[in-house]
């Protein structure tokens, strides 16, 4: 899909799932993608349990938030 983490199936299965929109913050720029927002989100909630969450990055970099 051109998504900068790992590659989603179109499956969800029994997760939930949460889109991440945004810009280079989002994306994760300048930083290993383990280190992006959306990956510490996830990590986050599957520390918390909630191992059923997955969370899918689609920031771009040089977006703003008008596109």
């Amino acid at each position: 899909l051109g998504l900068r983490d790992r590659e989603v199936n179109i499956e969800k299965g029994n997760r939930f799932r949460i889109l991440c929109f945004g810009d280079s913050w989002t994306f994760g720029w300048g930083v290993d993608v383990e280190n992006s927002w959306p990956r510490k989100l996830e990590q986050y909630f599957h520390e918390k349990g909630f191992k059923n969450i997955e969370v899918i990055n689609c920031g771009q970099g040089g977006q703003y938030t008008t596109t």
